[in-house]
């Protein structure tokens, strides 16, 4: 008797399967206009997921180098979900994480012997501050004070800068070669 394949029906289903193709949460995630966290929140059943369905069809149903294009940004998601509607109405808030918390998750990719330099962006001013670039900032060094911001604003100074912590819009980092 030959075994039937399983049956797959719910967003949790379909994230284990991408799982299984060999794609990450993080690529899931990027080619439904997600976070990685929310990914692995259906994936354990936490939540239900049931906007992103149509989307994880999809994605479950392309060959491995068309998912490769979706996360490149080469192809689309036809079925790309909708936004939650919030209780009152309309689409739902995203909370999005302050410029220093996604900079902090950020630095988490270098390792310690990376050299970056940071690119810290104002909103009120409208300008953008380089750090680092005579030779890059060791990521070790930046980690070694336990305190981001407090290393962005001692650099900034350093350099000859004034960083109003509250006026940031963005920091990133990119390495130094």
């Amino acid at each position: 008797m030959a075994k039937r394949k399983a049956e797959r029906s719910t967003s949790q289903d379909f994230v284990k399967s991408l799982l299984n193709k060999g794609m990450s949460r993080s690529q899931i995630g990027k080619a439904l206009g997600r976070d990685s966290s929310l990914i692995s929140q259906i994936e354990k059943g936490k939540k239900p997921g049931a906007n992103l369905l149509s989307g994880l069809k999809e994605l479950d149903s392309l060959k491995a180098k068309e998912r490769r294009e979706v996360v490149k940004g080469s192809r689309p998601v036809e079925s790309k979900p909708s936004r939650r509607q919030a209780k009152a109405g309309g689409e739902a808030k995203v909370r999005k994480p302050s410029p220093l918390t996604a900079a902090k998750k950020e630095l988490k990719g270098f390792s310690p012997d990376d050299k970056v330099v940071i690119y810290v962006n104002m909103k009120g001013v409208g300008k953008s501050v380089t750090l680092g670039s005579r030779g890059g900032i060791s990521v070790d060094t930046i980690r070694e004070g336990g305190n981001l911001g407090s290393f962005i604003g001692g650099q900034a100074d350093t350099q000859g800068y004034e960083i109003d912590m509250d006026d940031v819009e963005s920091i990133f980092f990119e390495e130094y070669y």
